[in-house]
């Protein structure tokens, strides 16, 4: 998406024959809204849309 990365975990590849534990992108008003301040999010797990629980991997700079 052309979107700068700020932060990042070890990215899981997608793999066709292993079933990878679900990861999220987040960003910038992400962090600012739902995570303490100075609190690191990688690795800290959130909920989807789907309530899926999943691990935030990364943190990109806001967008329009």
């Amino acid at each position: 998406m052309g979107v700068p990365m700020l932060r990042r975990a070890g990215i899981s590849p997608i793999c066709s024959t292993i079933r990878a534990p679900p990861q999220a992108i987040v960003n910038q008003e992400f962090v600012r809204r739902f995570a303490w301040y100075g609190v690191e999010v990688i690795g800290r797990t959130a909920a989807d849309l789907a309530a899926d629980i999943c691990t935030i991997a990364g943190v990109v700079r806001n967008s329009l």
